[in-house]
């Protein structure tokens, strides 16, 4: 499992931009990005029940009460859009396979879409001091829908996701 929350009513300021100059070697305070899913939770739930370590983050996470997803109703297809940005009617990802789904009227040997990953921009970011790592109880989540990730954790259940 690969958690995710959606969740907020509160706004953050973000922090000033900064502008890296050519040949600068500074480097302002570390930032660094969580991005925590929840399969199936729902942010009503969630508040029945606040975990205390999730709301312990909160007070410097930015997050969403009402975030939703596409009309699709399958795992596969909501974690695609999540990660790729790209709705379900581009990406087609219907089943657990992270398979692309051809339209029935479609050519048969035409392009097959690619849309990467979020880690893919991060990776290929001129910093080359960016990291990323994905853990999940999910096989398919990590070899077919991140392949690119540098550091996958295959935890074998739910509480070995939570601990890693």
């Amino acid at each position: 499992m690969v958690t995710f929350l959606t969740s907020s009513c509160r706004r953050y300021t973000d922090p000033p931009p900064y502008f890296e100059e050519q040949g600068d070697t500074t480097r302002p305070v570390a930032r660094k990005v969580l991005l925590i899913g929840i399969d199936g939770a729902v942010g009503s739930e969630y508040k029945t029940i606040p975990p205390p370590a999730l709301e312990a983050m909160k007070a410097h996470s930015k997050f969403s009460w009402d975030a939703v997803s596409d009309l699709s109703t399958t795992d596969a297809a909501s974690w695609k859009t999540l990660m790729t940005g790209i709705s379900y009617d581009r990406h087609q990802i219907q089943d657990s396979t992270f398979i692309y789904t051809q339209a029935a009227d479609a050519d048969e040997h035409g392009n097959i879409p690619h849309y990467p990953s979020l880690f893919s921009y991060i990776l290929s970011s001129a910093r080359s001091d960016m990291k990323t790592t994905f853990v999940s109880s999910w096989d398919n989540l990590l070899n077919r829908l991140v392949p690119e990730v540098e550091d996958k954790i295959q935890a074998s259940d739910d509480a070995a996701v939570k601990d890693s």
